[in-house]
């Protein structure tokens, strides 16, 4: 007798990608990002439409290691994981000459914000919860720019309805 076609048919689930963190890096740096989706297998194999980022998986799954070459090129590039089962959707990640850094938590009131550093500086952050607030501090003295965008939806299609404010002490 033959098994029943139903059982034959059992497919392996393909990998599904929703988010990953943080969604880029500075040139010349690796960074360690964390994938948020369903990775029924493990390792992955990775594509990238940069030579000149280098993806490989660490031994936790969801957990991956971009190296970015001094030789990226700033800006938006695609990623996508993959295995024998089918391949995600590609996801975008940001390449950029400056300093990234990746929000910490707690980070909501005024005694526990991130320290910006030095800038010009990139953060990449994830809003946990409706009315998530994520805050920041940066030292300016009289007559010093500060220049602060979002560009959570430009660049990396986040449905997010994010405002930005700067208060000062």
């Amino acid at each position: 007798l033959c098994p029943p076609a139903s059982s034959l048919l059992n497919a392996a689930e393909p990998p599904a990608l929703t988010l990953l963190m943080p969604a880029g890096g500075q040139i010349g740096t690796t960074v360690e990002v964390a994938a948020t989706g369903k990775f029924p297998t493990w390792p992955l194999q990775v594509w990238c439409d940069s030579p000149d980022i280098h993806w490989k998986c660490l031994a936790d799954a969801g957990k991956f290691q971009a190296t970015i070459a001094g030789s990226a090129t700033p800006g938006l590039h695609w990623v996508r994981m993959f295995d024998a089962a089918g391949a995600t959707a590609v996801r975008p990640f940001l390449i950029d000459m400056v300093t990234v850094r990746t929000e910490t938590e707690p980070n909501n009131r005024a005694n526990e914000t991130n320290a910006m550093g030095n800038l010009p500086t990139a953060v990449f952050g994830v809003l946990n919860k409706n009315a998530d607030v994520d805050l920041y501090s940066v030292e300016r003295t009289e007559h010093q720019w500060l220049v602060a965008t979002v560009d959570a939806d430009k660049w990396l299609g986040s449905p997010a309805d994010v405002t930005l404010q700067i208060l000062d002490s």
